[in-house]
C-alpha cells in the first residue's frame, strides 16, 4: 500500500484534470491522465496552479537544490524548473510557506514573516527585486515578532481584494 503525506497541494477547477502536492521527504508530484507522477526530489511543500492560466503551476520544495526553492511548470505539471534566487529580499521563513495564485489576474503570493506579491510570476526571467512587499507585520498595531512566519494565506471568496493572513 503506496502512502505518502502531502504537505500541501492544489487543485483548479478550471482544470479538473491537474493537481500538485509538495510531499515530505517525496519531493512534488503532478496528478494528470489518472496517475501520479514525481516531478521534483526532496522534499515538496505548498503548491499552486495558476488561476488565470493552467498552464502553469508552483511548487516548494529543496533537496538537491539545497534550500526551499520556488518551481515553476509552463506546461501543466509536465516539467519544472527552479525559478530559484527569486524569493523577496531580506526575507526568510520556514521550510514550508503558503503560496497561492490570485484567482482574478493570476499573481502569485508567498507568506515568509511578511506577505510578497510576485505581479507576473509567468514572465521569463524573476529576480528577487520583482516581488512587491505587501505587509508590515512587525510594525503596530500588529507587533508580530520577526522570528514568526505566516502561516497561511487565503483570498476572501466573496472580494478578491481581500486576502487573509494567519500566523501560527
Amino acid at each position: 500500500l503506496p502512502i505518502t503525506q502531502f504537505y500541501g497541494f492544489d487543485g483548479s477547477d478550471k482544470a479538473p484534470d491537474l493537481i500538485v502536492g509538495g510531499a515530505q521527504d517525496n519531493g512534488a508530484y503532478t496528478y494528470t491522465s489518472g496517475a501520479w507522477t514525481n516531478v521534483i526530489t526532496g522534499d515538496g511543500y505548498e503548491c499552486a496552479i495558476d488561476e488565470v492560466n493552467q498552464t502553469f503551476a508552483y511548487t516548494e520544495g529543496n533537496g538537491a537544490f539545497g534550500p526551499t526553492t520556488i518551481f515553476r511548470s509552463n506546461n501543466s505539471g509536465i516539467s519544472w524548473f527552479s525559478i530559484s534566487n527569486t524569493k523577496p529580499p531580506n526575507e526568510s521563513g520556514p521550510l514550508t510557506r503558503p503560496i497561492l495564485s490570485h484567482p482574478i489576474n493570476g499573481q502569485l503570493y508567498a507568506g515568509y514573516h511578511d506577505l510578497w506579491k510576485l505581479p507576473n510570476p509567468r514572465q521569463s526571467s524573476i529576480i528577487s527585486s520583482d516581488w512587491i512587499k505587501l505587509s508590515n507585520f512587525s510594525a503596530p498595531p500588529f507587533n508580530v515578532p520577526s522570528n514568526v512566519a505566516l502561516k497561511s494565506v487565503e483570498i476572501s471568496p466573496t472580494d478578491p481584494n481581500i486576502i487573509y493572513v494567519l500566523y501560527s
